[in-house]
């Protein structure tokens, strides 16, 4: 090599090839062989012609057990000991790339062409992977520009940036992993927006008013079958995006959240014009959902997903396959036995482990302390076990209830009543009792619940009493922030 020419400063990312990686930076062979004995395959001359000429970062961290921001960390490590010139080189290559790339999402922000911005895109690299999208909203959020600015042009980002990120191919995922069911979920919400197009080009080629109304009610239930989506959007919110934030990645998942937000809106105003019988010249509203929910799936599985698989580890999507059953699939039931070796999740230190996660005695303590509702537990021997202390209880306990047989603990004319609700609950022919009843100009609910194990062993009763006076006062709907009412 020419002394005066400058080293090429390959990229390390998930997409790229473990012979690529070698042939540039050779010492590398030992530090892949000292992380796991799986490289050990590379010292054979056959199989890195083979194995390593295919197989990428992202193949070599799924053998090994590495997670792959882990395995491009000390990779990355290794080079910067070994060549720590090189490395600055190379960081500094990306930096300035990624400015370039800022600058003309700026510039797209502030009026230029779709057109323009590709051109220059194209220019720059042939191509972008879902990780730099991520880094470059997120930034440009950290800068200063509002979320909601990068939300009115996503679609905008993703148009300029599609060849580069078209050359990344389709994902690759096993049949029992939690992104193949979104993307089972694509292809059916592709297949109703489909059916919806060829529908609106019917009733389109016409201006005859009695066939939209022949064809509204088919209208109406494909567009209601598609509103099933909004499980899929809210399974990404409360299963995905918090993994992402857990990894620092907090811009994509702000940005996507508006958009959701967006489509559910378009989503109810579709539904609401099409019933109404109004839709006829409203029939643009429709196309516009549709486009939105296409080109959301595009950015899913060419931005959202790749950036997922390179970052999350088996613990991150063990995570995100539980909430399969917690929120439900849209159109399809959860597929079972996730292929990942089992959880180790352990509490912190000083917590009791939940289902759903860890608490201290005092944050417990304070969460009884502060609910809006009266709670008290009787066991299996119908004896008083806990009440909840609240600052304001409806029904007055004392410490000397505890270890009390709830049969003590009411007047005679309502025992009855309490002796029916326990045998019917411990015989297992009833789980929910409740009552409303009127006490001093309050309207107040009480209901009690069968508390069984996994096994539907009958544990006790729960019982939950609340004033709902001011609840059923509530009349249409408060969006807004008013401390003042």
């Amino acid at each position: 090599m020419n002394p005066i020419e400058k080293k090429k400063n390959t990229e390390i990312s998930p997409k790229l090839k473990v012979v690529d990686l070698l042939q540039e930076h050779p010492f590398l062979e030992e530090t892949l062989v000292s992380l796991s004995a799986h490289f050990r395959m590379l010292k054979n001359p056959i199989m890195r012609k083979t194995v390593g000429r295919f197989a990428t970062l992202d193949d070599a961290a799924g053998m090994s057990k590495i997670p792959i921001n882990d395995l491009i960390t000390k990779l990355q490590t290794a080079i910067q000991i070994h060549d720590p010139m090189q490395a600055a080189q190379a960081n500094s290559g990306q930096k300035q790339q990624e400015e370039t790339l800022k600058k003309i999402i700026r510039d797209l922000h502030n009026g230029a062409t779709v057109d323009e911005a590709k051109h220059r895109f194209k220019v720059l690299a042939k191509e972008v992977d879902a990780s730099q999208i991520a880094v470059l909203e997120q930034s440009l959020i950290s800068e200063g520009m509002p979320p909601e600015e990068i939300a009115r042009l996503c679609d905008l980002h993703a148009e300029v940036f599609k060849e580069g990120l078209s050359n990344a191919g389709p994902l690759q995922v096993k049949d029992d992993h939690p992104i193949y069911n979104y993307l089972r979920e694509n292809r059916e919400a592709e297949r109703i927006c489909r059916n919806i197009s060829s529908l609106l080009n019917v009733i389109g080629l016409s201006s005859e008013k009695m066939l939209f109304e022949k064809r509204r009610l088919d209208l109406l239930l494909m567009l209601k079958n598609l509103s099933h989506i909004n499980l899929h959007y809210t399974r990404k919110e409360n299963q995905v995006f918090p993994f992402l934030e857990k990894h620092k990645i907090t811009g994509p998942s702000k940005v996507m959240w508006m958009v959701h937000d967006e489509i559910r809106q378009q989503m109810k105003a579709c539904i609401i014009t099409v019933e109404s019988g109004t839709g006829l010249e409203n029939l643009a509203k429709v196309q516009t959902l549709l486009r939105s929910i296409l080109d959301m799936i595009y950015k899913e599985e060419h931005i959202l997903f790749p950036m997922c698989q390179d970052v999350f580890s088996d613990e991150d999507w063990r995570g995100v396959k539980k909430g399969e059953n917690e929120i439900a699939l849209a159109w399809f039931a959860p597929t079972e036995n996730f292929s990942l070796s089992p959880s180790s999740f352990e509490a912190p230190m000083g917590t009791l482990p939940l289902d759903t996660g860890a608490l201290t005695l005092e944050q417990i303590r304070l969460i009884f302390s502060n609910l809006p509702v009266d709670l008290s537990f009787v066991d299996e021997n119908d004896e008083v076990q806990f009440y909840s202390a609240g600052p304001e209880r409806i029904f007055p306990r004392s410490p000397g209830v505890i270890g009390r047989n709830v049969k003590n603990c009411h007047p005679p004319k309502s025992l009855h009543a309490v002796e029916e609700i326990l045998r019917e609950f411990r015989a297992g022919r009833k789980s929910i009792s409740e009552f409303w009843i009127t006490i001093q100009s309050k309207f107040l609910h009480i209901r009690y619940f069968a508390i069984r194990d996994a096994q539907g062993t009958y544990k006790g009763c729960l019982e939950v009493s609340q004033d709902v006076t001011h609840i059923r006062s509530l009349q249409g709907e408060r969006r807004l922030l008013d401390w003042n009412s």
